[in-house]
C-alpha cells in the first residue's frame, strides 16, 4: 500500500471515531436502544388527558355566542349573512320597493312535448328565460324608467324603485318588457346567458 492510500484510510477511521462509530468496541453486539421502547400505555393516558384538559380550560375561556330568538323560525340569522357588493337599496333614495316575482321560462315546441325530442326537462337549467313581473300600481308607462346590465336590473318610478341582482347573466340586448295597464304591471323577459347552455338546449 502507498502512503497515500494509508493516509486516506486513517482519515476515514477518524470520521468513524467522531460519529461514534468503533467499529473495534463489543458495542455493536448489542441491541441499539429505541426511543420509542420507554412509550407504555400509560404515557399515552396522560397525554390524552392533558389534551383534554387543554380544551376544557380553552373552552371555559371563550363565550359561545346564543342566537338571538326574536325570529326563531329564520333559517339564518343577519351576523351570518356576508355581505354583498351589490347595494339592494339605495342610501339616500328612500321609495319603497314594488312587489315582484321572479320565475323561469321555457321555450318549448310540440316536439318538445309530445315527441319529447330534446334533452330539455323541467328544471331551471333548460330554461331560456329569466321573467319578472313588477307591480307598480298607480303609475303611468311614461314614468317608468328601466335600466338593465348583466347581472343587474334597475326600475324606477315616481313612488317606486327596485334594484335587483339577477340570479344569472343575461344578455340586456335579447329581452323584452311589456307595460299592462289594467293590472298596473310590468313584465320583463330576459335572455339568460350561461355557461352551459350549449349542452342545455
Amino acid at each position: 500500500m502507498s502512503g497515500f492510500q494509508i493516509n486516506q484510510l486513517a482519515s476515514l477511521l477518524k470520521q468513524a471515531n467522531r460519529n461514534g462509530d468503533d467499529s473495534d468496541s463489543d458495542e455493536d453486539d448489542q441491541p441499539k436502544k429505541n426511543a420509542n421502547a420507554q412509550l407504555t400505555p400509560a404515557t399515552f393516558v396522560s397525554q390524552v388527558q392533558k389534551t383534554a384538559n387543554n380544551i376544557v380550560e380553552a373552552t371555559s375561556k371563550t363565550t359561545i355566542k346564543q342566537p338571538s330568538t326574536a325570529h326563531s323560525k329564520d333559517i339564518w340569522q343577519i351576523h351570518e349573512v356576508p355581505e354583498s357588493n351589490v347595494k339592494t337599496q339605495d342610501e339616500i333614495d328612500r321609495r319603497p320597493q314594488p312587489e315582484y316575482e321572479m320565475h323561469y321560462k321555457q321555450r318549448i315546441t310540440t316536439e318538445d312535448v309530445f315527441l319529447q325530442m330534446g334533452n330539455k326537462n323541467p328544471s331551471s337549467a333548460s330554461c331560456e328565460d329569466l321573467v319578472i313581473n313588477i307591480q307598480l300600481p298607480d303609475t303611468k308607462l311614461a314614468d317608468i324608467i328601466l335600466d338593465i346590465t348583466k347581472t343587474f336590473l334597475d326600475c324606477r318610478c315616481p313612488k317606486y324603485r327596485l334594484m335587483l341582482s339577477l340570479p344569472h347573466p343575461v344578455d340586456p340586448d335579447d329581452s323584452q318588457a311589456k307595460w299592462d295597464k289594467e293590472k298596473c304591471s310590468l313584465q320583463i323577459t330576459l335572455k339568460l346567458v350561461r355557461e352551459y347552455d350549449d349542452f342545455n338546449f
